[in-house]
């Protein structure tokens, strides 16, 4: 996902595909990448955690709400085996 992004990053620079070329070979940009996102994300605090909490709580939201959990819990519990015990006792009369 990294390099597709470095990829794009490239494409949108307004320099000859030679350039490009010798850029993409001699240069770690998933690192300088990586590190230029890492000292944003520093700087930014709390707004941009806010806002890749809002991300990621949509992202999960849209992932629980694709799960059948009835359907899930009852492959889960036909697998187990259990052993249940039942006793009584009787009321002590005072």
């Amino acid at each position: 996902m990294v390099s597709k992004l470095i990829n794009k990053i490239i494409e949108k620079v307004p320099v000859s595909q030679e350039i490009k070329n010798v850029i993409e070979e001699n240069v770690d940009l998933t690192s300088s990448v990586a590190n230029a996102v890492v000292s944003q994300m520093a700087l930014s605090g709390s707004k941009l955690k806010q806002e890749i909490g809002a991300v990621v709580k949509e992202e999960l939201q849209e992932r629980l709400s694709s799960i059948d959990v009835k359907t899930l819990l009852q492959d889960v519990l036909e697998d187990m085996e259990m052993d249940i015990t039942v006793s009584f006792k009787s009321k002590d009369k005072d």
